[in-house]
């Protein structure tokens, strides 16, 4: 779809989209011109009417000095949108341009006609005044959209802008050909025609110019705040106050720096590096040559071994390729980047120009190597077809960008004054001289085009820095780190940082930057390098935002973010203990959206006052599962129905239920058929033992595997007649399974469910960790209960792929086996051969975290896990082989490694695996701790390092989250929180034996087993007064 139909869908108040459009329409006019030209170059009464030849350079004179003009234009209409504002000096320049293809237009004409001589000069004067006009043109629209835009959208907006120019450009041509087939190549009025029909641009454009709004940057930059407040409120609405404090702050850091056109020119000014860029930018798109196809497309035709006619048509038919082609670029822009469209883009056009010196040779030698030229013709076009669409999605609109990107305020507009002036000279060059290579060198002009491209290619790479999705200071931070490091190489700068987009591929599962689920499906910790925060970042991190709640509400649910498909704003979702369900801007704090889904369930009616909170409701972390481009988020809900199970509530809890709900994050409503209760189900390990909501606790992290919704139960408050469950609900059908810890004869509670017993055993609880998986089977682990001795567990040794049915304090793996009706199937185990009944000291506290096996594996490359427990003790097993029960040596476990620890752990490790290698435990009172990777024969991990402060509470440290930028070495930052100490970062490579402490603002405490969440450059947490608080580097 063309972003005109896209546009046309959009309220007609949006003033984003009317100067989008506005922008376009003026664009549209700089590709008129060029196609304009292509056919009156070959018209033979202008041609006469000029005292020309075909063949005579002076046709690319005339062609050439309308770029001069652009080049002088510049600068006059950049100075004047300085000083009198960007709508009067576009004004200012169309009137300019609409003077000037009037004057071309009488060219000839009457007492201007008298002799080709003042024929030519009215002809030459005319290119000129349209140069000057289109030349502002090109240096304030860019700059005026850009200072409109988004920081993510304005690659979008720029290209939709160059759309239209290649519109103009099929649009002058689809003129020219029309009336040359009518009129013929003799009359004059197929020429003239073709020129003023070019006023329907600046004559519509300046009716409609002054109902624009004035940049909100220039009002500031010439301190008109109120004027500025005004602009904002109408471009923003809501958000304007916001923009407006964040363009003062900017304002405050420039308006002591002057920049002139001489300070950008000279070697040693800050300035003069992206001067530089923003030249070679221009030079490099002059060399892709398609300022010269697009000129002289007809000739290149031509070439190729088509007629006249054919080749006029071909032409015309290129053009609106180009034109369709150009969708791809707006769609690619933001989301791929400028360098690597630039980049990619010259290396089909390299080869393409190539390809084209050899079809064109063909074509020309046909007769002599008796070949029909149409074979070598049709190639030859199909190549050009392909290597315009690459030219106008890698290098039409993205040098075009770049000077609205980098420059401050202060030398924005003399920034792209300069790149139309190199436009200019650049394409004069070029215009200039492609008719004589023409001439002279036939169908090996090609190859001076690939050489020119691959040339470019180069360049871009080495020197190019991404400019895409960040915002104006984080990219003029790239050359002020380009200065302090002494290299112009963006490879070199900041560990690359700059070759790669910060947005990445905001499309349907989100961007990449987002943390949808609780880590990820392995539980290793490490988020991979997306989240954009490299350790040198931290210094500059404040509290963005914060959120208060309820005072007796709790989050003991992880906060999710998600970057919504819809409007491409990333979201922060979160969930409570009163069933109250929030969504976020993650940039500003706003709330968004906000809905109770069901009453909780009171405490006191759970026999239950200690450990939680006054209410208990949604306490396990959702998942956010993308479906059809509608984004939605699964939790399960505690809630109760009166009389449900026990009429007069003599026995509260078993009226208390659990219910799947499915929301869509936009609007926070049900899905269709949601939410589902879930209770009553029979375990398909044991039928007898049936799902009952009421005894149980929702605790872990849900585990979303494809389509099957994976969720683990335990223990409330270590209470009633619990046993542990696993529920697997597949979302597309809405089957449901359950397995119970407790199965068989010699099992809990196989007479009568609402009988006291004194608590229960085999609970899943992990302190808030999801499940885990190898990608096809489930591991969690299992606790050892509270307060029940009614467990009978079989204590002789087992093998693993020989499980048991009741479980105690073990690590286990199931499979969920739907084609043959079997359901749920614990298939391997490992019970610790020091386990302890009723101990409170046990392998559940924490669940199990499969390593990257890329990095992490044994000698004979098996795949590893690591779980902790409170014992305190860390055990490395095999993943494929869990390693049962006693069947190591002597009696001993049949695991990789045991670990003892200093402090009890809960959560389980976190893992780093760059740099060779680390895990890290992060126990109660005492230090995080990291382990180097090994891999020897006598063990995996050694002891590599620990923090010089301890955590300062027994039971609340959190486990390790890991994030690094791009995956660059050095770049590893282990975040860790405590209830006491709240959230504290260290770098993940420890320094002679010590985790290096990071700075980061104070956080107050952190919510009992929290862990951080990530965004774009923010990281997220629940503090210790159960505030939600946003941190990171403040956005300009």
């Amino acid at each position: 779809m063309s972003f005109i139909v896209e546009h046309a869908k959009q309220a007609v108040t949006d003033k984003q989209t009317n100067v989008v459009i506005f922008s376009a329409t003026a664009i549209a006019l700089y590709g008129y011109d060029q196609g304009m030209m292509s056919l009156i170059n070959t018209n033979n009464d202008y041609l006469s009417t000029m005292g020309l030849e075909e063949e005579s350079p002076v046709v690319g004179v005339i062609v050439a000095v309308y770029y001069l003009g652009c080049a002088v234009g510049a600068v006059l209409f950049s100075m004047l949108a300085d000083k009198l504002g960007r709508k009067k000096s576009i004004f200012a320049s169309l009137a300019t341009a609409s003077l000037g293809n009037l004057i071309m237009f009488v060219a000839g004409m009457g007492m201007l006609g008298k002799s080709t001589e003042i024929a030519l000069g009215v002809m030459l004067a005319g290119r000129v005044v349209m140069g000057l006009g289109v030349g502002g043109i090109d240096a304030v629209i860019p700059t005026y959209s850009s200072e409109l835009s988004s920081d993510d959208s304005r690659g979008k907006a720029l290209a939709q802008e160059f759309q239209s120019n290649i519109f103009g450009l099929v649009m002058a041509f689809g003129v020219n050909l029309l009336v040359t087939i009518l009129l013929g190549k003799q009359n004059q009025w197929a020429w003239r025609i073709p020129i003023i029909v070019m006023q329907i641009y600046p004559v519509l454009l300046m009716a409609v110019v002054e109902r624009l709004p004035e940049s909100p940057r220039w009002f500031i930059f010439h301190d008109r705040q109120e004027d500025a407040k005004n602009a904002l409120n109408d471009i923003y609405g809501d958000e304007g106050k916001e923009k407006l404090d964040e363009l003062l702050e900017q304002h405050e850091k420039e308006k002591d720096v002057k920049v002139g056109y001489l300070d950008m020119l000279t070697p040693g000014h800050e300035q003069f590096h992206p001067t530089m860029v923003t030249v070679m930018c221009q030079v490099n798109q002059a060399l892709t040559g398609y300022g010269a196809v697009s000129v002289y497309g007809p000739q290149i035709f031509e070439l190729l071994g088509f007629s006249v006619r054919n080749s006029e048509y071909l032409t015309l038919g290129n053009y609106t390729s180009y034109f369709f082609l150009m969708t791809l670029a707006w769609l690619l822009i933001d989301a791929l980047g400028r360098r690597q469209l630039m980049i990619q883009g010259s290396i089909v056009l390299s080869s393409s120009f190539a390809l084209l010196a050899v079809f064109g040779g063909l074509a020309a030698k046909s007769d002599s190597i008796d070949i029909p030229v149409i074979i070598p013709g049709i190639i030859g076009t199909v190549i050009l077809f392909v290597a315009t669409g690459a030219f106008g999605i890698g290098w039409l609109s993205t040098v075009w960008l770049f000077p609205t990107e980098v420059f401050p305020t202060t030398a924005r507009a003399q920034g792209t004054a300069i790149s139309v002036i190199i436009w200019g000279l650049a394409n004069f060059a070029i215009t200039f001289l492609t008719p004589v290579l023409f001439n002279n060198l036939d169908y090996f002009i090609f190859l001076v085009f690939a050489a020119t491209n691959a040339f470019a290619g180069l360049w871009t790479y080495f020197y190019l820095p991404e400019t895409g999705g960040r915002t104006f200071d984080e990219n003029m931070d790239f050359f002020k780190e380009a200065g302090e490091t002494g290299t112009w190489r963006v490879g070199k700068v900041r560990k690359g940082e700059w070759k790669k987009m910060l947005y990445d591929d905001p499309e349907g599962e989100g961007a990449l930057s987002d943390s949808p689920q609780d880590s990820d499906i392995y539980q290793s910790s490490y988020l991979g390098g997306e989240h954009n925060i490299d350790p040198s970042d931290l210094p500059q991190f404040t509290q963005i935002w914060n959120a208060s709640f309820n005072a007796d509400e709790k989050h003991w649910a992880r906060p999710l973010i998600h970057t919504l498909s819809s409007t491409g704003r990333q979201i922060v979702f979160t969930a409570s203990t009163e069933n109250r369900i929030r969504t976020f801007d993650a940039e500003t704090g706003q709330l968004l959206n906000e809905r109770q889904v069901a009453p909780p369930w009171p405490m006191d009616q759970a026999f239950c006052t200690t450990h939680v909170s006054k209410t208990l409701g949604i306490m396990g972390t959702p998942v956010i599962y993308p479906e059809d481009g509608n984004e939605i988020a699964f939790f399960y809900v505690k809630s109760y129905i009166e009389n449900y199970r026990e009429p007069g509530g003599a026995f509260p809890p078993l009226n208390s239920v659990y219910y799947l709900y499915g929301v869509y994050l936009d609007t926070l409503q049900d899905l269709y058929k949601y939410p589902m209760i879930i209770d009553g189900q029979p375990s398909d390990n044991d039928i007898r033992k049936t799902f009952l909501g009421g005894l149980v606790l929702q605790r872990p992290a849900l585990l979303l595997l494809g389509d099957v919704l994976y969720a683990g139960f335990g223990g409330l408050c270590d209470a009633f007649n619990y046993t542990g469950s696993v529920v697997a609900v597949n979302l597309a059908t809405q089957s449901t399974y359950t397995w119970t810890t407790q199965a068989g004869n010699t099992s809990l509670y196989n007479d009568d469910w609402t009988a006291w017993h004194g608590g229960g055993a085999g609970g899943i609880w992990q302190a808030g960790m999801g499940l885990s998986s190898d990608g096809k089977d489930v591991f969690f682990t299992i606790d050892n209960g509270g307060g029940s001795t009614a467990t009978t567990l079989d204590v002789t040794p087992k093998e693993g792929r020989k499980p048991l049915a009741v479980l105690s304090e073990t690590v286990a793996r199931i499979t969920l086996d739907e084609a043959s009706g079997a359901g749920i199937k614990l298939v391997d185990f490992f019970r610790p051969s020091d386990w302890q009944t009723d101990s409170g000291q046990d392998i559940g506290s924490g669940g199990l975290a499969i390593l990257d096996n890329s990095i992490f594996k044994t000698m004979n490359g098996k795949r590893i896990g690591v779980a902790t427990s409170t014992n305190p003790k860390m055990y490395v097993t095999e993943v494929d082989n869990l390693g049962g029960y006693l069947q190591g040596k002597d009696g001993t476990d049949g695991i990789l490694q045991t670990i003892a620890l200093e402090g009890e752990v809960f959560g389980a490790i976190g893992s780093y695996p760059l740099e060779g290698g680390y895990i890290y435990v992060n126990p109660g009172n005492t230090a995080l701790s990291a382990y180097a990777f090994t891999q020897n024969a006598s063990s995996l991990f050694s002891f590599a390092g620990k923090s010089s402060e301890p955590n300062g509470h027994w039971g609340g440290a959190g486990l390790p989250t890991i994030t690094s930028s791009h995956g660059q070495s050095g770049t590893g930052i282990v975040w860790a929180t405590d209830v006491q100490a709240g959230l504290r970062a260290f770098k993940a490579v420890p320094v002679n034996g010590t985790l290096v402490e990071l700075p980061l603002p104070k956080v107050e405490g952190a919510v009992k087993f929290g862990r951080p969440v990530f965004g774009n450059r923010k990281v997220f947490v629940v503090d210790g007064q159960g505030r939600l608080i946003a941190l990171g580097k403040r956005l300009k």
